[in-house]
């Protein structure tokens, strides 16, 4: 399973809260984007290795110096 976020962050709630512990104890591997997603899953209980993947950027096209009004 991977986790961007929003999944831990947004929804929240008892059965929110239920819902991420249930489907985290039926996982094999976990992967996240960031070490934030993972200390807040470790605090949800979650003791197996969680893998963390940030998302990556091609900074060959996304710089500042190539940026183009016409994308605002």
């Amino acid at each position: 399973m991977t986790v961007h976020g929003s999944d831990i962050f947004k929804l929240k709630g008892y059965f929110f809260r239920k819902l991420n512990k249930f489907i985290l104890s039926n996982i094999d591997e976990l992967t996240v984007v960031s070490d934030e997603i993972a200390k807040k899953i470790k605090s949800l209980g979650y003791e197996k290795k969680i893998n963390v993947y940030p998302m990556g950027v091609d900074t060959n096209f996304f710089t500042p110096e190539k940026r183009s009004d016409k994308l605002i």
